[in-house]
C-alpha cells in the first residue's frame, strides 16, 4: 500500500498529542491539486492522535488514488498553554504519475498474458491505488497466488508498476485457464 509516507518526526509529533480533550483546529498547506475545503470535506473532529492519523490516511488515499503515489504529509503542532491548539498538515504532493506499463514478476509457471488479462489494468493512466488494489484482489480470487506485492519503478523517464506474484505450490494460470502447459 502507498499510505505509509509519514516521517518519523511526524509520528513523534502525533505521539505527543495524547490526552487531548477538545477539538483542535486543522490547517492544510502545500496542497495544489486538491483544495483545502475538499480535503477537509470529511466531517472531521480531531481530539486525539488516532483522529489525526485517520485524517492523514484519508487525505493520502485521495492523493494516491488521483495519481500521487509519493505524496507525503508532515504534521506540525502548535501549542498554547502546553496543550495542542492547532495542527498544520504540510502536504508534499510529489509528482503525478502516469503508469507506462505493468510488469509481472511471477515466482512460478503462470503465463504473463493470463495474469495481465485477470489484472485488467490499462496502461497510460494515472496511478490509482484503488485500481491496483482491485487488480490484486482479482488475482487473489483465482486462488493461484499466495502473495502479491507491488512496487513503482522509474526507468528512462517512465514509471512502471511491478507486481511480484508468488504462486501457491501447485496452481498457476494460463491463457485458457488450464492448470498446465507443456514446457518439456
Amino acid at each position: 500500500m502507498y499510505i505509509v509516507s509519514m516521517s518519523i518526526f511526524s509520528i513523534i509529533l502525533i505521539a505527543s498529542m495524547q490526552g487531548i480533550e477538545s477539538d483542535i483546529i486543522v490547517e492544510i498547506t502545500g496542497n495544489i491539486f486538491f483544495s483545502s475545503p475538499y480535503l477537509m470535506s470529511d466531517d472531521i473532529s480531531i481530539k486525539n492522535k488516532t483522529d489525526v492519523e485517520n485524517f492523514i490516511a484519508r487525505i493520502l488515499c485521495k492523493y494516491t488514488d488521483a495519481g500521487f503515489p509519493f505524496c507525503r504529509i508532515h504534521p506540525e503542532i502548535i501549542y498554547a498553554d502546553n496543550k495542542p491548539e492547532k495542527i498544520i498538515l504540510n502536504v508534499e504532493e510529489g509528482e503525478r504519475v502516469i503508469i507506462s506499463d505493468y510488469l509481472f514478476d511471477i515466482q512460478g509457471k503462470s503465463q504473463i498474458k493470463a495474469v495481465k488479462k485477470v489484472a485488467n489494468l490499462k496502461t497510460g493512466n494515472y496511478f490509482s491505488s484503488k485500481e491496483i488494489e482491485r487488480s490484486k484482489k482479482d488475482l487473489l480470487k483465482t486462488e493461484a497466488f499466495e502473495d502479491i506485492s507491488d512496487n513503482i519503478v522509474y526507468r528512462d523517464g517512465n514509471y512502471y508498476l511491478v507486481f511480484n506474484l508468488k504462486e501457491k505450490r501447485s496452481d498457476y494460470l494460463t491463457t485458457f485457464g488450464s492448470l498446465a502447459e507443456d514446457n518439456f
